[in-house]
C-alpha cells in the first residue's frame, strides 16, 4: 500500500498536511460513525502513524511497507520482527477528537477507551485496541474484556455532589417503583474517557427536562450485578425505562440530538396525531364523557412535554395535536380565526369545533398541567358530576355516537 496515496498526500507533504488529510478521513471512517468501514480506519491509522513520525516515515520511504522488517537492526522498534510497537500516543489522540474525547490510551493504568465495542489490530505492530477499553499494548498488556478493565482500578467519581440521582442496590427497587412517565439511566464508570466527555451533555439534558423526566445514573464499578442485570456491555450505554419496566436501549452517537431523538421516540404517550379528517371524526367521537382538547403545535416545539402531559392527564382529558404544516386540517376550524401556534382549544361543539382556544406563551409543563387541571374541573360542573347543574342540549349523530347523554349524568338531551 502507498500511505501517501491512502492519506490523498504528495510524497514531499509536510506533517500539516499529513494531519489535516488523517483527521478529514477519520471522521469519515471512524467506527462510531462507520462500522462497516473498520479496514478503511485501521489503513488511514497506519499511514498516518508512519508518516507523522519523522524516523519512521524516513524508514517508509527507504523499505516501503516493509520497513519494519528491513530496518528492525535500526528501527525504533525491532521487537520480535515488528519493528515497533503501536504509539499510544496515537490513539490518545485518535479517542480525543473523533470518540467524544477523553481517550486513555497513553500511560493510563487500564489501556483507556470508552463506549462502543470495536476492535482492531495494526498491521504495523504487535498491538491490538479495543474501541470499549480493550487494548493489550499497555501497560497492563493482555487482551481481556474491555468492560471488565473498567472494574480493575478504583477511581473517583464524576458524579459525586447530588447534581443527579444515583441508583445503587439500596434504592433502586424504590426508584423503578416510583417511574411516572419515564426514567433514563445512564450507566457510567469513572475509569471511562467516554463516560467522563458524556458527563456535560447528560446533565444538560437532565435540566432541559426536569420535572416529568427522571435522569439517573448506575456506577458499574460498584453495582457491577446490576450493570449485568441490565446486559450493559460497554460505557457509558443510556436505557430509557417505562411504566411497566420494559425499556430501550440506545445505540449510536452520544449526540445531544440523537439522545433527544431515542427520548422522543421511546417515551409513552396517548394523545392522537390528528393528520386528516377521518382521524378527527374519530378523536371527536371517542370518549364522550371526559373534556377534549387540541394542541396546535410546530414540529420545533417540545413534543416531549406534550407526550408527558398526555400520560399526566391519560384518563381524565381527551388529547389531540395538529401540526401546523397540515393546513387543510386547520381550515376545518373555521370558528378560530388565524389559529396561532403554539395554542390549545378546549372543544364544546364537536360538530361546529366551537370552543375556547388560548395562546401559549411559552410551553412549560407545571403552567399546562394546571391549566389542563382547571379544564377538568370545568367539565365536571359543566356535566353534573358534582351533582348540582343540569345541561339542555341538542343530541346529533357524533354527540350519540361519542356517548353523550348517558343514563349516569343529568343532560336532557333533544333529538
Amino acid at each position: 500500500m502507498d500511505y501517501y496515496k491512502r492519506l490523498g498526500v504528495s510524497r514531499d507533504a509536510k506533517k500539516e498536511e499529513i494531519s489535516k488529510a488523517y483527521r478529514k478521513l477519520a471522521k469519515e471512517y471512524h467506527p462510531d460513525v462507520a462500522p462497516e468501514k473498520e479496514k478503511d480506519f485501521i489503513e488511514i491509522t497506519n499511514a498516518y502513524e508512519t508518516l507523522s513520525d519523522p524516523e519512521k516515515r524516513k524508514l517508509y520511504d527507504m523499505y516501503g511497507e516493509s520497513y519494519a522488517d528491513g530496518g528492525q537492526s535500526q528501527g525504533p522498534g525491532g521487537a520480535g520482527g515488528h519493528g515497533f510497537h503501536f504509539d499510544q500516543d496515537i490513539m490518545s489522540e485518535i479517542l480525543r477528537q473523533f470518540a467524544g474525547g477523553g481517550g486513555g490510551g497513553s500511560g493510563s493504568k487500564t489501556g483507556g477507551g470508552g463506549g462502543g465495542n470495536f476492535h482492531f489490530k495494526f498491521s504495523s505492530g504487535g498491538s491490538s485496541y479495543g474501541h470499549g477499553g480493550n487494548y493489550s499494548g499497555g501497560r497492563r498488556g493482555g487482551g481481556g474484556s474491555g468492560f471488565q478493565q473498567f472494574f480493575e482500578e478504583e477511581y473517583e467519581d464524576i458524579y459525586n455532589n447530588n447534581e443527579i440521582l444515583k441508583i445503587s442496590a439500596n434504592n433502586w427497587n424504590d426508584i423503578f417503583s416510583d417511574i411516572t412517565y419515564a426514567l433514563v439511566i445512564n450507566f457510567y464508570s469513572p475509569a471511562c474517557s467516554h463516560c467522563v466527555s458524556f458527563k456535560r451533555t447528560y446533565i444538560d439534558l437532565s435540566k432541559k427536562y426536569d420535572g416529568y423526566i427522571r435522569f439517573s445514573v448506575m456506577n458499574c464499578q460498584e453495582e457491577k450485578q446490576l450493570c449485568k442485570k441490565y446486559n450493559v456491555k460497554s460505557l457509558p450505554h443510556l436505557i430509557l425505562m417505562k411504566k411497566d419496566k420494559s425499556y430501550e436501549n440506545f445505540y449510536g452517537s452520544r449526540s445531544i440530538e440523537n439522545v433527544i431523538k431515542f427520548i422522543n421516540d421511546n417515551i409513552p404517550y396517548s394523545y392522537m396525531e390528528i393528520s386528516n379528517k377521518k382521524k378527527l371524526d374519530s378523536f371527536l367521537t371517542k370518549s364522550g364523557d371526559i373534556p377534549k382538547v387540541v394542541f396546535f403545535l410546530s414540529l420545533s416545539d417540545n413534543i416531549i412535554m406534550i407526550k408527558a402531559l398526555s400520560v399526566e392527564f391519560e384518563k381524565r382529558i381527551n388529547m389531540g395535536i395538529i401540526f401546523n404544516t397540515n393546513y387543510n386540517l386547520i381550515k376545518l376550524f373555521k370558528n378560530q380565526n388565524n389559529i396561532v401556534f403554539p395554542s390549545i382549544l378546549v372543544i364544546d361543539d364537536i360538530d361546529t369545533l366551537a370552543g375556547d382556544l388560548t395562546v401559549l406563551k411559552k410551553i412549560e409543563f407545571n403552567t399546562l398541567s394546571l391549566r389542563l387541571s382547571h379544564i377538568v374541573a370545568q367539565h365536571r360542573l359543566q356535566n353534573n358530576i358534582y351533582g348540582h347543574i343540569t345541561t339542555y342540549q341538542e343530541l346529533t349523530k357524533k354527540k350519540y355516537e361519542s356517548g353523550q347523554c348517558h343514563m349516569k349524568d343529568s343532560q336532557i338531551c333533544f333529538l
